[in-house]
This record gives structure tokens, C-alpha cells and sequence, in this order.
């Protein structure tokens, strides 16, 4: 009865966290101001009901230490520090509590998942209802007002699909990581009703995604589905067939985004008859040929988006390097990459380089992504054991690697993995760290009862 009742309250924390956490990114003011007034608060909350849950069930077990604690500890630990040579040390340490409040849940749902499928199954459940109502919010914003949840086409970019969000990429990260844990639900679905709504969560999620035009969750959603269905296909025949199945629906996808098109730049007229006499000057330069025209425009020549263009990412990568170069061991302090990052390239337009990996780097230095990648390798072991097994769990610890794939292919696109205020990642942490539930303490038995 009471490991019901905290199993259910934890379910609606995380539910409503990621509701109030895509809030915070909300394209609507008086939802915007609603998530970023909340979201922190809503998260510590999350935090204290799984860890008061683990005091709980397991009073006797603070002692343990497998691999992947300490290689939590030790990331945030080197992130706390970064605030010794942070040029906004309280932003730091801000940022590197909010990430540790979120590891640790994540640890805490592992600890008290080990050996118990139905809790990770829970969990997984509360994942897809609190993308599911995010992507409802958007349906809503768009039958209100169109404006708000479309971007306008331009000479760059077709109209997409924002839905909640402040721009089309914006919830798409979220959705990207949960499309394959539709797949899981109709798999774990027994009656025709939760058949059903995993389908149609599927094309919801599916469908908002192609709509925006985001290509990096379009394919982190495929990738992700795609090692869910391997794994659970139990032949080479199965296999083949079910990557054959994803390859076509990213196929679709991928045409249907294409569908739309970018506003033509106009032609100026060109004329014969004698000039008329020069207007006055104008004060504002800027008005005439703005200095985006200028610098790195190849003559003012407006850059069309393709399938495989990177949106100027590439140049902002390199520049972003560049910079981390000036202090290549420990970086500029954690949570800093906002701050630091300058965007100089013409055809890129975001105060973050766009790729987690690189602004692990800028924030942490090679020490940081070193210590980054230690925390991600042992979630793979741990992860990979589990999968190696034949165990009652093992199709949810596929839809759980499934969602960890596609949030680190999402990354090379994206910079989010250590930004809490991200839409995607307390999705991404929870579902990976639940992959090392069985190596951590597994409960005495079995059953469901305290």
C-alpha cells in the first residue's frame, strides 16, 4: 500500500517536472513565466519523493558505491569546482546543483528499480504521459493561434511546426526521445485501449517532429527506435524486417519534411528609364544593407536550407573549439557556455555552439569531457550486461537504452546533456541511469510488498 502510494507520487512528480520544465521554453508568455518560475522547485520536489522513498525501502544500503556513483560524484564534483575560475561563479554552482539534484534522482529510481521491472515500467509510463501532454499543449496552441505555433517561412527556412515551444527544435528534442518508448508501450499494452494510445502517441509524436522540420530529432528518434527493435527481435529474419521498417518511416519522414518550401527571395526589377535624383541620406546604415548582408554572405546571397545542410553548425563548432583552446584543461566553469560561446558565423543563430560534446569541452576542458565520458561509459556497461541477459526485464531495459541512443545521437545536434533547464534532459538522465538498476542493490526478493 505505502510503496504504491510513493511509486504513484513519484510518477506524477516526474509527469508534471517535465510539463513545467517545457513550460520554461514556452513560445506563450504566461506559460513561460509559469515553468521558469517552477520548474526548480517542481524538480527538487521529484528529487525528495524518490530519495524519501529510498530511505524508505532501503535505510541500510548508503554504503554501496558502484561504478557509476562515483563517476557521477566525481563529474559533479569537478563541475562544483569550476566555480573557482567561472566568470559567473554563482551561475555555476547553480547549474552544477541542478544537474546533481537530477543525477541523483536518477540514481535513487535505479537503486529502488533493481530487480523490480514494474517500477521501471512506471517510471517509463510517466516519461511518455508527461511528453504526451507536451505535445497536446502544442495541439492546443496551434488551434488557438496559429502565429504562436508556427514560425513563419522565410528566405531560409520554411514554415515549422513549434507547437509549445519558442522554436521548432524545441520540444522536438523531447519527442525525439520518446518516440521509441511508444514502440515499448504497445509491446507492454495486454488490452486493445493501451494498443491503441501507444499508436497513436507514436503519430503524435512522429507527425510533430516531421512538422517542425528538426532534422537531428528526426534522426535520433529513428536510431533509438531502431536499437528498441533489435533487441527485441528474437531472429535474423526479425531483425531484417525491422530494420527495413525504420528505414522506410524515416524515408517519409524525411520526404514529408521537404514538402515545404523557403520564401523565394525576391528579384529586383531591373529598368531603362533615366534615375531619378538621389534621395537624402539615410542616418541608419543598417536599413539599407544590414551587416548580416556583409560579413561571411558571399554577396548577400541568402543560404537555403537542405536535408543534409548543417545550418551553419559546422563553422560554429570550429569556432567553438577554437576557443576552447584558450583553456583546453578545465575549461571556462560549467554552466558557462551561454556566456562564453560568441557566434561570429553567418547562417548560425544561437548563443550555444549546438552540440553537448563540444560544450562539455568549452565548459569543463579535456579533464571535463574526460570525466563526461567515464560517467557515459559506465552507464553503456552497465546497461550492456542487462541487455546480454534473457530477464523479465530486458524489453524495458531496451526501451531504456533505446531513449539513452537517441538522446546522445541528439547531442551531436544539440547542446542540452548537462543544461537542466532543457526540455529533453531529465528524460534522457532518468531513462539512462535506470539502465544500471541491476547494478546496484537488488531488493531482498521480488514481490510488491513492503
Amino acid at each position: 500500500m505505502v510503496d504504491g502510494l510513493y511509486r504513484r507520487a513519484i510518477q506524477l512528480a516526474l509527469a508534471t517536472l517535465i510539463v513545467v520544465v517545457a513550460c520554461g521554453s514556452a513560445i506563450d508568455d504566461s506559460l513561460l513565466l509559469l515553468g521558469r518560475g517552477w520548474r526548480f522547485v517542481v524538480l527538487a520536489e521529484f528529487a525528495a519523493a524518490v530519495w524519501a522513498y529510498w530511505a524508505w525501502r532501503y535505510p541500510r544500503v548508503g554504503g554501496v558505491r558502484p561504478p557509476v556513483v562515483w563517476a557521477a560524484v566525481a563529474f559533479l564534483t569537478l563541475a562544483a569546482t569550476s566555480a573557482a575560475w567561472s566568470p559567473d561563479p554563482k551561475l555555476t554552482l547553480l547549474r552544477s546543483a541542478a544537474l546533481g539534484l537530477t543525477l541523483a534522482a536518477g540514481l535513487g529510481l535505479a537503486s529502488v528499480a533493481a530487480g523490480r521491472p514494474f517500477v521501471v515500467a512506471g517510471i517509463l509510463r510517466a516519461l511518455l504521459v508527461g511528453a504526451g501532454a507536451v505535445a497536446l499543449l502544442g495541439l492546443l496552441i496551434l488551434s488557438l493561434s496559429h502565429d504562436l505555433a508556427v514560425q513563419p517561412a522565410s528566405t531560409q527556412y520554411p514554415a515549422r511546426y513549434r507547437g509549445l515551444g519558442q522554436n521548432p527544435n524545441t520540444v522536438a528534442l523531447l519527442l525525439a526521445l520518446v518516440v521509441p518508448l511508444s514502440l515499448w508501450a504497445f509491446d507492454r499494452a495486454r488490452a486493445i485501449l493501451g494498443r491503441s494510445a501507444a499508436v497513436v502517441g507514436f503519430v503524435l509524436f512522429d507527425a510533430s517532429i516531421v512538422a517542425s522540420g528538426a532534422r537531428g530529432p528526426l534522426l535520433a528518434g529513428f536510431v533509438g527506435s531502431l536499437v528498441y527493435l533489435l533487441v527485441r527481435a528474437g531472429s535474423t529474419r526479425a531483425r531484417l524486417v525491422s530494420v527495413a521498417a525504420a528505414v522506410l518511416v524515416l524515408a517519409l519522414d524525411a520526404g514529408l519534411t521537404q514538402i515545404p518550401k523557403a520564401v523565394k527571395q525576391p528579384v529586383p526589377a531591373t529598368t531603362t528609364q533615366r534615375p531619378s535624383a538621389p534621395a537624402a541620406p539615410r542616418p541608419n546604415v543598417e536599413s539599407v544593407r544590414p551587416l548580416s548582408d556583409e560579413i561571411g554572405a558571399a554577396g548577400g546571397v541568402s543560404i537555403h536550407r537542405s536535408l543534409f545542410g548543417t545550418s551553419g553548425r559546422l563553422g560554429a563548432w570550429r569556432g567553438a573549439l577554437d576557443q576552447a583552446a584558450h583553456r583546453p584543461l578545465a575549461g571556462y566553469g560549467f554552466g558557462t557556455e551561454d556566456r562564453v560561446f560568441v557566434d561570429r558565423y553567418y547562417g548560425f543563430d544561437s548563443s550555444l555552439p549546438e552540440n553537448s560534446y563540444i560544450g562539455t569541452v568549452l565548459q569543463l576542458g579535456l579533464v571535463g569531457a574526460l570525466a563526461f565520458a567515464a560517467l557515459l561509459a559506465t552507464i553503456a556497461a552497465a546497461g550492456a550486461r542487462v541487455l546480454r541477459r534473457s530477464a523479465p526485464g530486458r524489453l524495458d531495459a531496451a526501451a531504456c537504452a533505446s531513449v539513452a541512443t537517441a538522446g546522445l545521437v541528439l547531442a551531436v545536434t544539440q547542446s542540452y546533456l548537462t543544461s537542466v533547464g532543457n526540455v529533453a534532459t531529465v528524460t534522457f538522465w532518468v531513462a539512462a541511469l535506470l539502465l544500471t538498476a541491476n547494478s546496484l542493490v537488488r531488493p531482498p526478493g521480488d514481490g510488491r510488498k513492503a
